[in-house]
């Protein structure tokens, strides 16, 4: 404790107004190298991977897009934008499949560069907020987080969402939803002083606009933003006009993909993303894929208007039809081969489901230095003179803490994962920090910098130990050498680019080996219906592979294959517990 007070007292003087954004600027750049070299250290570290399940569709989709293909590129599941910013890159490079996920890599540190860009735009807009309203007559005799502190806090929180909630190595469209977030709350911010102007209004619903194409969960949240827009203006006559402007704007910008999704599905739709996720998660107890990949009957209510066809009854076989899209159809679309299923409102399911939330919130915020904030905002709440006045005074921040708060809300209803949450969880805590007041004096000042240097250390030590951690371990290699040793033997055994296979097993699992070989999974047996293929006689199993073979498929793959089997016709992928077994040419 008493380094603290040391290093307090060494930064105390940082908080005079004079020469105070020079300081800022020059840690500014430092983090801004810190954060660089962490997201290259994490590329390095993930080097090895394979194209995850959340990343191939939007490759897929990028693909079409680039081809003009946009009857195949439209998807009620994944939203376009992410598509666009692989897809392009993709075109141009060209990679080999092997080399492609380091590509995507590279595209994602290119998107993390730009998020450190918005973020920091965001941070200069709260900066200027708080040196404004300091020193107001209203704040007089009480101490606010200085800027700096400010920024040794909010800067590492950046940091640490973007590597280790949401993080370069995984296809997801969040590093793009969290830029469109922080520039989004860097408008409000500019907003609030003052300075903006029907220009920067129009830019509010654009940026809005690009984060529901980011992500499908941003055209609710975009209203969370217009609302706290228009209650930033001192009369709602002058106000209404410019918010207009933002809503227009949004919805120039929104409009083709809603209007394109809508004639898609026959009905007004903004995404279908939502819907199929509480039906997973809500009204099928969160249950995993492989207890439901096909919706015949029995989740939800309604008749299934395109479901996978259903050519062998026990154990069950499912095949696509010829003009199915992606490396697994199911996955590519999930909304089309669930399309006529309903959600149903079940209080008990959705008070389960708000369990399971309040459980997730509670293990990200409890976890690592969330657990040093909230014991630092407690400590403030406590050195106050009075403890509503805490809450009082962080409530006049509210306009910073509605979108984050209606995010959490939002999710919590579904789903609930680090990554959704990540850059509300930045807006939320530097909403919360900034409006912190408490009375002037010794004590409150050197308090206050001892929390913010343990959470800027406890987040930067965090940062450290993870990278070196995930850096000596071989798991992303382990699992490349799996994925490509599937690919090749099937290579190996005469299957071509563009032809089919069946999976008995866990056919997620299946896709990032099958996007490398460039082979389409067009039949499957689910992992829970495997243990009756194994069991029947040699009569049906006869039949059920000759059932695979009606469907024009060249081989199956299958998981955990008896021994007994073993070395027959069945063919081991070098030295994975997958058996291939392939149909002879004609």
């Amino acid at each position: 404790m008493n380094l603290f007070f040391k290093l307090s007292n060494c930064l105390s003087p940082l908080t005079a107004i004079d020469g105070i954004r020079g300081r800022e600027q020059q840690l500014m750049v430092i983090f801004r190298i810190v954060a660089i070299v962490f997201g290259v250290a994490q590329v390095w570290t993930f080097r090895h991977g394979i194209n995850d399940i959340n990343g191939i569709p939007y490759l897929e989709m990028g693909e079409a897009y680039m081809r003009g293909d946009w009857g195949t590129a439209v998807n009620g599941m994944w939203s376009p934008f992410y598509s666009w910013v692989l897809g392009a890159p993709m075109r141009i490079f060209q990679p080999s499949p092997a080399h492609e996920y380091l590509v995507v890599e590279l595209i994602n540190l290119v998107i993390f560069l730009i998020a450190i860009c918005s973020f920091e735009f965001f941070l200069r807009e709260l900066l200027q907020i708080q040196h404004i309203s300091r020193d107001t007559p209203a704040r007089q005799g009480t101490v606010g987080l200085p800027p700096v502190a400010l920024l040794l806090v909010g800067y590492p929180l950046f940091i640490w969402t973007c590597l280790f909630w949401i993080t370069i190595w995984m296809q997801t469209p969040d590093m793009c939803v969290a830029i469109f977030v922080y520039v989004a709350a860097g408008i409000l911010l500019r907003v609030q002083r003052g300075a903006a102007s029907c220009f920067s209004f129009a830019a509010l619903g654009v940026v809005l606009g690009l984060g529901y194409l980011a992500k499908a969960a941003m055209f609710p949240l975009a209203f969370a933003f217009l609302f706290a827009s228009f209650s930033l203006g001192r009369t709602w006559h002058r106000a209404l006009p410019r918010v207009f402007i933002a809503f227009v704007s949004f919805v120039v910008t929104a409009g083709p993909m809603v209007y394109s999704l809508s004639a898609l599905k026959g009905r007004f739709t903004f995404g279908e993303t939502g819907r199929i996720n509480y039906i997973w998660h809500v009204n099928g107890n969160n249950c995993s894929w492989n207890h439901f990949p096909h919706w015949q009957k029995g989740i939800g209510s309604g008749v299934p208007l395109h479901p996978a066809r259903k050519i062998f009854e026990s154990p069950a076989v499912y095949e696509f039809p010829s003009s199915a899209n992606g490396t697994y159809p199911m996955w590519y679309d999930p909304s089309f081969y669930w399309e006529g299923i309903s959600p149903r409102w079940n209080a008990r399911q959705q008070l389960a489901t708000l369990r399971r939330s309040a459980s997730a919130y509670c293990t990200i915020f409890l976890r690592g230095p969330q657990c040093v904030m909230i014991a630092g905002f407690l400590l403030f709440w406590l050195i106050s003179r009075s403890g509503w006045s805490v809450i009082r005074e962080v409530a006049g921040q509210w306009r910073l803490l509605l979108p984050a708060v209606a995010a959490f809300g939002m999710y919590a209803l579904v789903l609930v994962q680090s990554r959704y949450i990540a850059p509300f969880g930045v807006l939320f805590w530097l909403g919360l920090l900034s409006g912190l007041r408490l009375p002037s004096g010794f004590n409150s000042q050197r308090w206050m910098w001892c929390t913010t240097l343990g959470v800027t250390i406890t987040m930067l030590t965090g940062l450290v130990i993870w990278t070196i951690h995930h850096a000596v371990r071989e798991e992303f290699s382990t699992f490349e050498v799996v994925q490509l040793q599937h690919a090749n033997h099937l290579k190996h055994l005469g299957l071509q680019p563009g032809e089919k296979v069946a999976i008995m097993g866990c056919a997620l699992c299946a896709i990032p080996w099958a996007r490398l070989a460039r082979v389409q999974i067009a039949a499957d047996t689910p992992s829970i219906e495997m243990e009756k293929f194994w069991q029947a006689d040699d009569a049906t199993k006869r039949r059920i592979i000759e059932t695979f073979a009606s469907t024009g498929i060249k081989a199956i793959v299958a998981e955990r294959v008896p021994l007994v089997f073993a070395g027959t016709e069945w063919h081991r992928i070098g030295t994975t517990n997958d058996y291939a077994y392939v149909f002879a040419e004609d």
